[in-house]
């Protein structure tokens, strides 16, 4: 196998002529449809061919997963569906809270308040060239969901298996606010903002990055 580059990798995406049927007509960024797994790749496949491979196994996960119904279900389309896997992805990595920060998400949305989740600013630093923490929450971009309601316009992450059936089924609860707890990454979620206030003020105290 020769010496792949990221040339070719880049070249290839910006062909377009690597499309997951999920992606919107429109959309150009692959962000969350390169499935995040462990492959095993034959000498003689190329970069394009490598980055159809990782898209094609997006969609046959999202399909296996029913995502056309699930999806409807909800009141979303698939790919808005993999936005909202790539938060949960981003914001904890605990498996049982996965459902969970997919409930504050659904009701953060129905009540029509911004997300707050700062991983979609790191996200926007990142694409706009800056240092992942010069984050930016006076912007009108569409990521900064400290002001913006609603979901980012893309995903900010690729979203694995778990990410992608938390975001499918959310777990039952009125919480519209989540707080780091501990340095195993376990979060506080309640729907009082008394509570938020109280477990935010201890989070800053353990140093957890909540200050």
């Amino acid at each position: 196998m020769e010496r792949w580059s990221l040339e070719a990798l880049q070249a290839a995406l910006d062909s377009g002529e690597i499309r997951s049927q999920y992606q919107p007509e429109g959309v150009t960024s692959y962000e969350g449809l390169l499935f995040p797994d462990t492959y095993e790749i034959d000498e003689d496949v190329d970069e394009a061919g490598f980055l159809r491979r990782l898209v094609a196994e997006t969609d046959a996960r999202l399909t296996a997963l029913d995502v056309e119904a699930r999806a409807a279900a909800l009141g979303r389309t698939p790919y808005e569906i993999l936005v909202i896997a790539s938060l949960i992805e981003e914001e904890t990595r605990v498996p049982a809270e996965r459902a969970m920060v997919a409930r504050v998400v659904y009701n953060r949305l129905e009540q029509g308040i911004p997300l707050g989740i700062d991983a979609t600013s790191r996200y926007e630093a990142e694409i706009s060239g800056r240092d992942r923490e010069d984050l930016d929450f006076e912007s009108d971009s569409p990521y900064n969901t400290r002001r913006v309601a609603g979901i980012p316009p893309t995903p900010i992450a690729a979203p694995g298996q778990a990410s992608l059936e938390g975001a499918l089924n959310p777990a039952e609860g009125n919480w519209i606010y989540y707080v780091l707890q501990d340095e195993q990454g376990n979060h506080f979620f309640t729907d009082s903002f008394a509570e938020f206030n109280e477990a935010k003020a201890e989070c800053a105290r353990l140093d957890l990055g909540c200050g």
